[in-house]
């Protein structure tokens, strides 16, 4: 609210003893006091109206972000997970549930996962995670999992440990599905052997040949001269 220079003049003739004056001296602190905070508020929210505009567009572009994360990783097969070596609590990504095979509702328990993984790869697994719980990193490794109908899934695990405190340790790690790969260099090493074994007869087939054909010459040899064939 405004109060104009007549106004206060107004004001202030009628003001004629102390009294008056304290009376106008308070009304107008009370209308500075007044417009003050309308003005505050005004502004509050102003800046509550941009702050929310930027945080539902910042939601938007979280929320794209993590869609195109995870259609990437549907794509290349891809899971990721953590793993706190304090507490042993473990978080697994969507796609690493679709891809050992596992309900939605699942929750994710290192012992889940070691059901999973094929007998004869036990022992490896295993000594992955001893190297973790002494604070080594160890290497990437390749294991099979065995899928509920049977089915063996070859899988990739790589993973990084990041230390917060003596105390806290996080393990972040992706595991992707390269059974197809696998398959592609099965067969190409059977076709190689394959190849090694036909190379290796036919060697041995010229060799004969070769024998055969020395043989018959030395045979031509003696039928026409002793001394020659000798």
């Amino acid at each position: 609210m405004q109060i104009n220079p007549w106004e206060a003049e107004q004001i202030l003739a009628v003001a004629g003893s102390s009294q008056q004056s304290k009376t106008v001296l308070d009304y107008f602190a009370d209308q500075v006091d007044y417009q003050i905070q309308t003005q505050l508020v005004s502004e509050l929210m102003a800046r509550y109206v941009e702050v929310s505009r930027q945080l539902e567009v910042r939601n938007r572009q979280l929320e794209q972000s993590d869609a195109n994360r995870r259609e990437a990783q549907i794509i290349a097969a891809l899971g990721n997970w953590q793993m706190n070596l304090a507490t042993n609590r473990l978080w697994w990504s969507d796609t690493m549930k679709e891809l050992l095979d596992l309900p939605d509702s699942e929750d994710a328990e290192i012992e889940r996962f070691l059901e999973t993984v094929h007998p004869e790869d036990l022992p490896l697994i295993q000594t992955v995670l001893e190297e973790l719980y002494r604070g080594a990193e160890p290497p990437p490794c390749q294991l099979r999992l065995v899928m509920k109908d049977g089915q063996i899934k070859w899988v990739h695990i790589r993973c990084v440990v990041h230390r917060e405190s003596e105390e806290t340790q996080w393990v972040h790690g992706t595991i992707q599905d390269i059974t197809a790969a696998k398959l592609i260099e099965e067969q190409l090493k059977k076709y190689n052997d394959h190849l090694e074994e036909l190379v290796e007869e036919k060697v041995k087939v010229i060799s004969a040949t070769q024998l055969s054909t020395i043989y018959a010459l030395v045979k031509l040899a003696e039928s026409r001269d002793d001394d020659t064939g000798d």
